[in-house]
């Protein structure tokens, strides 16, 4: 029997391997060719699971019936196997889903859903999501999860989308959850997988947030590129069905000049095209930028860079309206968003001291980047971003961006906030 699935929404299909392998990730491919009504053809890898299970995550792009046919080692005796999927109309009120995934404008100014809805992209930025934002504790009065209790207050404020990062660093305590500690190769956790991070990007995408979805940050690259190949493989496997814009990694080139530097953006410039390979819907894709004077523009010619995600800084630069217009006038063929730039209650790295970014200080760099050519501009507040339950709890390391011992509760929860009128 056949199964159904909303158009846009993502459907599990679950099968069983006869063989087990003594890696189930690297030993073994396996894919899924789906053929829609009008004869589109999307291929998706099959994750591994735990145990002899492999699923295949699909969302229909079109309505009518779809039939697929595995691809696969004769000794899985998958090899073959076929189906078919009725797609039906989504029937919901969220635009992601009633337009479609994102794409590009044929003007290249700006983004469109799949069926050329204008979007304006207004993200915010959560670098902690995959495990540091807590799902069942919350030290918020009115919220009982601090992770679900703000994707569910910016989604009531209008956000679409949550911009962040899977922090898999080589530097980070946490880089162990995505992969088994025991394995001499890359294995994936999926206990991690099934537990945490499943949740945390169902339940965005059930609230309509596109996911744009960084690796790590530029120093993982360091782990080497293969390994880097490996993560994403996996990802785009397990998540690629939802909606979700990869940008690749977290400040790409890094601040280390000469051949640091060159070998973060030549390692991740593979990691890119890896991606654009094996992801069977053509998602967009860019890089989150470094804080590059005026702005940085490496990538922008390549073919796999479909956006720029700018980074202005934290108050280190006089960020003024004549660096935007001339960006656009010599970058103008692709559409530019203003991803990081004085993030609200940060402390501002200013030569002649610090000071509070405060909401009048973001709202004037988010208008002067909209009404200079940008598409979409992505909120940032301090707390939020590096995660802070107590005041306690202030790292050190990035003492010099939260000096006013800021936690996680006073952005959601300050009348002064948010007001953007957009």
């Amino acid at each position: 029997m056949g199964m159904k699935a909303e158009q846009w929404r993502q459907i599990i299909l679950s099968f069983e391997s006869k063989k087990t392998y003594n890696n189930p990730f690297l030993d073994v491919s396996i894919w899924s060719v789906f053929t829609g009504p009008s004869g589109r053809r999307i291929r998706r890898e099959a994750y591994w699971d735990g145990g002899n299970t492999y699923r295949i995550a699909f969302a229909p792009t079109e309505t009518g019936m779809w039939s697929y046919r595995l691809e696969a080692p004769e000794e899985t005796g998958l090899s073959g196997v076929q189906g078919t999927i009725e797609c039906i109309p989504y029937e919901g009120n969220l635009a992601i889903y009633q337009h479609g995934f994102l794409k590009v404008h044929p003007s290249g100014r700006y983004l469109t859903y799949a069926d050329g809805t204008p979007f304006f992209w207004l993200g915010d930025t959560h670098w902690e999501f995959a495990f540091g934002e807590r799902w069942d504790e919350s030290n918020h009065p009115q919220m009982t999860s601090m992770f679900r209790g703000m994707a569910d207050r910016r989604k009531e404020q209008g956000y679409n989308v949550y911009q962040t990062n899977l922090r898999s660093d080589s530097w980070k305590e946490h880089k162990s959850r995505y992969w088994k500690t025991d394995a001499t190769d890359d294995v994936p956790d999926v206990a991690f997988y099934q537990n945490e991070l499943d949740r945390r990007m169902q339940y965005l995408a059930d609230l309509g947030f596109i996911n744009a979805l960084g690796f790590a940050w530029s120093g993982s690259i360091e782990q080497g590129v293969e390994h880097q190949k490996h993560l994403a493989r996996y990802i785009i496997a397990r998540y690629g069905a939802l909606p979700v814009v990869w940008t690749l990694s977290g400040e790409v080139a890094g601040y280390f000049p000469g051949k640091p530097r060159e070998t973060a953006i030549k390692g991740w410039r593979e990691v890119a095209k890896y991606v654009e390979k094996m992801d069977g819907y053509g998602t967009l894709q860019t890089a989150h930028y470094t804080n590059e004077r005026p702005f940085a523009d490496y990538y922008y010619d390549e073919s796999w860079f479909d956006f720029v995600l700018n980074q202005a800084g934290h108050g280190d630069f006089p960020i003024n309206p004549s660096w935007y217009r001339a960006y656009r006038k010599e970058h103008g063929t692709k559409p530019f968003i203003e991803g990081e730039s004085l993030y609200e209650y940060c402390s501002t790295l200013e030569e002649n001291g610090t000071r509070l970014c405060t909401d009048a200080m973001l709202r004037r760099v988010a208008y002067m980047a909209v009404q200079t050519g940008g598409c979409g501009y992505t909120y940032g507040a301090q707390g939020i971003w590096d995660n802070i339950w107590e005041v306690s709890d202030i790292n050190p390391d990035f003492n010099a961006f939260n000096k006013f011992g800021i936690t996680w509760r006073k952005p959601l929860t300050a009348p002064e906030a948010h007001r953007w009128d957009i």
